[in-house]
This record gives C-alpha cells, structure tokens and sequence, in this order.
C-alpha cells in the first residue's frame, strides 16, 4: 500500500521545484519515477531537512530583528530584562543590543552557508533527475567595491 504527496519548495515567494513522493507501506519514502524521474533520490530527506533548518533560523533572526527594534524605539533607558530559556537576567541596553547584533551576525552568516549548500543539493537532485542545472540560481550580489565600480562606469 502506497501514498502520495506533492511536495512544493519555494524561497522569497518563488518556487524552486515540486517533487511527488510516494509513502510506502514498509516506511520507504521514494521520489515517483513514473512521474518524470529515471531514479529514487537519496537527497530528499536531507533536503527538507536542509530547508527546514534555513526556515528555522530566519525566524530567529526575525524575532532578533523585532527585539533590535523594539529597543531603538523603547524610551526607557538604563536595564532591560532579557529572557534566557526560562528565565529573565537584566542587563544593559547597549550591552543587550550588542549581544542581539552579534546573534543576528552569526545567523547570517549560518543562512549563507546553508544557502550555498542548498543551491548544490538542488543542482544534485536535478543531475539525477536527468533536468538542466538551473540558470542563475548560482548568481550571488555585488560587493560594495564592485557596486561603486558600476556606477563610476556608467556615469562616464
């Protein structure tokens, strides 16, 4: 006895791929080869996992946002209570800014990394699933030196 589900991936809005699974009865989850794939893919569980973690920490990152800005705009000055799994330690508003720019730091810069690697598991599933690797999904923004270059081009 088999199931099916359709699974869709999408990032900022747009959709990466669609998969079709097919749940069977001895706990296997195999990607449908009748649906267009010459082979089951190994990946498909690491890469929902993959995404499930990039998913988890932008939410934390959001919710530093929230608390970043939730202290610029705070009229209080001196100490602010601070929630450390369950509990609550007071400290110092820029000491408390401070902790929260270097958190948002490292989570973007983990969000980075696991985007490469993202990008790499993607082009893997699509190598065996026989389609073309995806054009620009490897484009990575201008760096400030490299921005300030373009303009000076295209002013002259």
């Amino acid at each position: 006895m088999a199931s099916r589900r359709k699974d869709q991936y999408s990032r900022g809005g747009a959709c990466l791929f669609e998969m079709d699974f097919e749940q069977h009865s001895e706990g296997g989850v195999y990607y449908d080869a009748d649906r267009g794939s010459s082979a089951s893919v190994k990946d498909n569980p690491n890469l929902r996992a993959h995404l499930d973690q990039i998913i988890s920490l932008d939410g934390k990152r959001n919710r530093n946002r929230e608390a970043l800005r939730a202290l610029q705009n705070s009229s209080e000055s001196g100490n602010v209570m601070v929630c450390f799994g369950n509990m609550f330690i007071k400290f110092s508003k820029s000491r408390t800014k401070d902790m929260i720019q270097k958190d948002q730091e490292q989570l973007d810069e983990e969000i980075r990394k696991l985007n490469k690697q993202l990008k790499v598991k993607v082009n893997r599933l699509n190598e065996a699933q026989g389609k073309s690797e995806l054009k620009g999904f490897d484009l990575t923004p201008l760096t400030h030196e490299e921005m300030q270059a373009v303009t000076k081009v295209l002013k002259n």
